[in-house]
């Protein structure tokens, strides 16, 4: 006996249908471990589903906020591999190396030097604003309030979204989307948060396919059927075919083509620590009917599309966090194994109603503030117990060094932005 839940909004696509508005999940019942998997708890205890078909003479009980966190352990680690010090230093230099010959390789401006170099990856802003709000969920569990998360505050939040891609290319060619976003606290506190698109299964398990994953990026940026055969080979040759495919099939499930910026659901690569819980983010599409690009296309279609929404009216996000339960259902090592855990929305990023007649001071400012901006995880809240959404494993061990590093080759490294373009926004 089987139930059918529509997540609104949710999306968990695949190359076959990235334009999909819905992703039908079926939950058996009573007694299946995966049933509380795909589903968003609400913060009233019901399900963030649509229509909910429940067959005759079956009760579906479905559990609380506060129920769902009693199945999170606390007894979480960190668990580094044990590559030893030295090894993993050296993964840190060799993509620090990495990443800026990519930077210099794929991103300088044609007709100029070495400087301006643009960004490693997410290359391509495709929308930005500084007035963005991000509204934090009234009745908040009491294992969540933690940092900037108190029930019912408000904060104004700067957000930028971005082609995965290390070139500037058109908007409708198929690709992974970024988006990093900024609360901003009235006391000068900062929480930076950066998402991708796809799902929750990361393209690189280790630190070290991470790696490797910058080097075959090196052999992309010769275009072409050449450029795609030496990615591939790079990839092979350094993790092995095996791994090296599902790496591949990974990135590509993570690309859509011609949907909606603003009904794209995007999702953290690696764990990080909220109050005593070991927790991974998405930020998922609220009230979206239309996942399809509107407006006349073209290279800025995304922008396009994003401006002409929000002249309709508010564009929303669920902030949502899924915690560790225990290694087999939730991986601290493996960032390729997607977490089998309920989501819980934290709060809304919004971003207001922008009336017809802004619509050029709207794309001049998107434009500018694209450019400008940067965004790193390691940007917290400072908490009254520690550090808030601290940057957990090696894979982000990792990006620490190499965040730094890039945005000091792309000049984006100073106070005001206090933050790195690579990845992630």
């Amino acid at each position: 006996m089987s139930i059918s839940i529509k997540n609104n909004g949710i999306q968990r696509r695949s190359k076959s249908d990235a334009g999909a508005t819905e992703a039908t999940t079926t939950l058996t019942t009573p007694n299946t471990a995966s049933s509380q998997a795909s589903g968003a708890v609400g913060l009233h205890g019901a399900m963030d589903a649509g229509a909910v078909e429940v067959p005759e003479g079956v009760v579906l009980t479905e559990p609380s906020a506060s129920e769902v966190i009693s199945t999170w352990s606390k007894n979480w680690e960190e668990a580094l591999p044990a590559r030893g010090q030295s090894e993993m230093s050296a993964l840190i230099d060799d993509a620090v190396a990495s990443t800026r010959a990519l930077q210099r390789k794929a991103n300088v401006e044609p007709g100029t030097s070495l400087c301006p170099v643009h960004r490693g990856f997410q290359a391509k802003g495709t929308y930005a604003t500084t007035q963005a709000k991000f509204k934090v969920a009234a009745n908040l569990p009491e294992a969540l309030r933690v940092g900037p998360f108190a029930p019912g505050a408000e904060y104004r939040s700067i957000v930028r979204f971005s082609n995965a891609s290390s070139t500037v290319q058109s908007d409708e060619l198929a690709d992974q989307r970024g988006i990093g976003f900024r609360l901003v606290g009235d006391n000068g506190q900062i929480q930076d948060i950066t998402l991708t698109s796809g799902s929750g299964e990361n393209h690189a398990r280790d630190a070290a396919e991470f790696v490797a994953s910058i080097h075959a990026a090196q052999h992309l940026t010769k275009g072409g059927i050449t450029g795609k055969a030496g990615a591939i080979a790079s990839l092979a040759t350094e993790i092995g075919p095996f791994d090296a495919l599902k790496m591949v099939r990974a990135s590509g499930e993570a690309k859509d083509q011609g949907l909606s910026l603003t009904a794209n659901t995007f999702y953290s690569r690696a764990p990080f620590k909220l109050g005593d819980y070991a927790v991974k983010m998405r930020l998922a599409p609220v009230g979206v009917e239309n996942p399809g690009l509107v407006g006349q296309g073209g290279s800025d279609a995304l922008t396009q599309d994003f401006v002409e929404r929000r002249q309709q009216g508010p564009v929303r996000f669920a902030l949502q966090v899924q915690g560790f339960k225990d290694q087999e259902h939730t991986s601290m090592t493996d960032h390729r194994s997607e977490w089998q855990s309920p989501w819980i929305t934290v709060g809304q990023l919004v971003f207001p109603r922008q009336p017809r007649a802004s619509e050029a001071a709207a794309r001049s400012v998107s434009s500018e503030v694209s450019s400008a901006l940067a965004f790193t995880p390691f940007n917290q809240w400072d908490g009254e117990n520690g550090e808030v959404l601290k940057p957990l494993g090696e894979l982000n061990a990792l990006r620490r060094d190499v965040y730094r590093e890039s945005a000091r080759e792309s000049g984006r490294a100073g106070p005001a932005t206090r933050g790195c373009p690579f990845l992630h926004g």
